[in-house]
């Protein structure tokens, strides 16, 4: 009985070991994530459904799913941080008319491509994904019908804290649109 007492002895202490190095883990994955802070304001500083100024267009990101709940994606378009979701949350922010390429970082990161034109509102719908075991946004355009639905489903919420130096965005997020680049005028000489 005495060899069976010792070999349990030393399976509990491997457990023990084993479940220390699990919760240990785990903190320092979840304390990466709570770098980027979200907060639900009271008022809504862009509206998904409401008129934005007619110079403008507005764009949307919505996400609903509850799978990597735990995770923030982070999302810049031409560069430019606008806002995140953790979770079914939903963020808005004003565009430049023009051309945006849109970055959505999680674990993993995708991209969407957008021509806003002014006036107009843009629906992204936020579909949590997997990319060689790790948590990927994928982006998908929407229209307002479905965009409603998703909205009844989420939660508004803004980007309050980023990790480091980052800026986070302002009251009204706001993307400039891509500049082209100019051709060379270089002159050569003879």
């Amino acid at each position: 009985m005495a060899p069976l007492r010792g070999a349990l002895g030393v399976f509990a202490l491997f457990a023990l070991f084993a479940l220390f190095a699990v919760f240990a883990a785990f903190s320092v994955f979840v304390g990466g994530c709570t770098s980027w802070k979200l907060s639900q304001p009271d008022t809504v500083a862009v509206h998904p459904f409401l008129p934005q100024p007619s110079h403008l267009a507005k764009v949307c990101v919505i996400r609903t799913s509850v799978l990597s709940d735990g995770v923030t994606f982070v999302s810049r378009d031409n560069g430019v941080l606008v806002g995140a979701t953790r979770g079914p949350t939903h963020f808005c922010y004003y565009a430049e008319p023009g051309e945006h390429d849109l970055a959505i970082e999680a674990e993993a990161w995708a991209s969407a491509k957008l021509r806003a034109e002014a006036g107009q509102s843009y629906y992204l719908k936020e579909e949590v994904a997997l990319d060689h075991g790790k948590v990927r946004g994928e982006g998908i355009w929407v229209d307002e019908a479905i965009a409603r639905a998703l909205v009844d489903n989420s939660d508004y919420a803004v980007l309050v804290g980023a990790p480091g130096r980052e800026r986070v965005p302002g009251d009204l997020p706001f993307a400039p649109a891509k500049r082209r680049q100019a051709a060379n005028s270089v002159v050569h000489g003879g």
